[in-house]
């Protein structure tokens, strides 16, 4: 206790020499040792040296009370490793706290850092991981994180420029996203981007302005500020073209053919505004 006190009143140096007494003193109980691990981690960690610090907290796995804590550690092990650009032990302690967690936000996000550490290495890294997440989605006990899911299986999706699929994954999210207003505008945002990427302005603007700016982040809602009212104008004159050609495609048709097409398109509105509808009045 006297060494996490030390630690805690950034007394480092005090805590430093606390611990390497305890190590050198021969009648050190055992029992103990994987407190002594722990500690040096904790100090090692606040010294920056992260990959010394992954090296301890992992002899003191042992001292983790719950499957769900063990799985904590491992992930932050993974996070310590990959700080240090030890890539390949990052993937090997995500996978671990994958393999032990019970919390399907720390399922995603070590899926998703594994894949930008391994992407490049492992060819089927990206897919095996898409996968998983799906498969996730239609697990019961995931039913309330589907939203995270299906936004982070368009990220990566859009990793491999597979932009259509991530538009049908975000679209998903935003349909699970009720009650969830931060991770509905993140979805709206990327599905926002990823439209505009793919040339469709139109879609796009919708997107963005179904977002709540507030509730991202400074580098997303700059992003936002810069596109929206630009991708606005150019998505009404999108629609003034897109009217205009239709309307000239309707008057070209042979007049039996147009009045069944303007028939069928009044019935269509009057049924969206639940009106009864009747030959009379779809006549002309």
């Amino acid at each position: 206790f006297f060494v996490r006190n030390f630690i805690e009143q950034e007394k480092l140096a005090e805590a430093e020499a606390l611990l390497q007494i305890l190590a050198a003193d021969k009648f050190f109980p055992e029992r103990l040792k994987t407190t002594w691990n722990e500690y040096t981690a904790y100090l090692l960690y606040k010294e920056k040296q992260f990959d010394s610090a992954a090296f301890y907290l992992s002899k003191a796995l042992p001292n983790a009370n719950t499957k769900l804590e063990t799985a904590r550690w491992e992930y932050l092990i993974a996070q310590m490793y990959s700080l240090s650009n030890q890539d390949s032990l990052s993937v090997v302690w995500y996978e671990k706290a994958i393999s032990h967690t019970t919390d399907p936000l720390m399922d995603v996000y070590a899926r998703l850092n594994i894949v930008a550490l391994s992407s490049d290495k492992k060819v089927n890294a990206v897919n095996f991981h898409l996968s998983q997440l799906l498969a996730m989605a239609k697990k019961e006990k995931y039913q309330g994180f589907r939203d995270l899911i299906y936004y982070a299986a368009a990220e990566l999706e859009i990793r491999q420029n597979h932009l259509k699929n991530a538009e049908n994954w975000l679209y998903k999210s935003i349909n699970y996203s009720e009650g969830n207003n931060i991770q509905k505008s993140k979805s709206y945002f990327l599905l926002a981007e990823t439209l505009y990427k793919n040339k469709k302005y139109i879609p796009a603007s919708a997107a963005y302005d179904s977002l709540s700016i507030s509730l991202l982040n400074a580098t997303e809602a700059s992003t936002v500020n810069q596109k929206k009212s630009p991708l606005k104008r150019i998505a009404l004159s999108l629609q003034s073209v897109n009217r205009e050609d239709s309307l000239q495609r309707i008057a070209l048709l042979p007049e039996p053919e147009r009045e069944a097409l303007l028939k069928a398109l009044l019935k269509k509105l009057r049924k969206e505004k639940g009106l009864k509808d009747t030959d009379s009045e779809t006549s002309f």
